[in-house]
């Protein structure tokens, strides 16, 4: 996806009225300002000082739009460290919330509070950490994929011991 500064801006302001707060133009600039420097360096900035540890992320890239605004394309790649392990850690996580041992490869990648959602990650991305899943944990999860459907199984019984704070807990996970 992609997004501009006025789009976040007014994002902002729709989140600040819908918790009943009025937020001044200028206080929303300088949230997203910081926002977007938090999360993409300067090309301009040589010293260490505008540097924060979220820039190395690659969350976002900036580019520069046919009508020449800058905009801000979204989930291009896999967060950087974002391993299997971590991965099933939020998987068993959403599963639980979710009370489900099997869902579609789309709840994963675009549900509420899903893996997908949550590391910005598409159905190829998604896939390919299922596989490294499989490969490490063999059998907590199967992905399977036929000409009609996209799922994934969870077999709890499986799952590593580390898992265990995640089982049972259901909707107490959710924020």
């Amino acid at each position: 996806s992609r997004f501009d500064r006025k789009t976040l801006i007014a994002g902002l302001e729709r989140q600040a009225s819908a918790s009943n707060k009025k937020l001044a133009a200028s206080t929303l600039e300088q949230h997203s300002s910081i926002f977007l420097h938090s999360y993409k360096r300067e090309e301009s900035a040589g010293d260490d000082t505008s540097w924060c540890p979220l820039q190395d992320l690659g969350l976002f890239e900036e580019v520069t739009a046919d009508d020449g605004k800058t905009v801000y394309l979204v989930g291009r790649n896999a967060p950087l460290g974002l391993s299997p392990r971590v991965f099933l850690f939020s998987l068993i996580g959403y599963f639980e919330r979710q009370n489900a041992s099997s869902l579609s490869l789309s709840q994963i990648v675009h549900g509420e509070f899903s893996p997908g959602s949550v590391f910005r990650l598409d159905n190829f991305q998604v896939g390919g950490l299922i596989e490294g899943v499989e490969k490490e944990f063999g059998g907590v999860v199967r992905f399977i994929d036929t000409a009609d459907t996209q799922q994934i199984l969870l077999d709890r019984t499986l799952a590593p011991a580390w898992a265990d704070c995640l089982m049972g807990v259901g909707d107490e996970l959710n924020v």
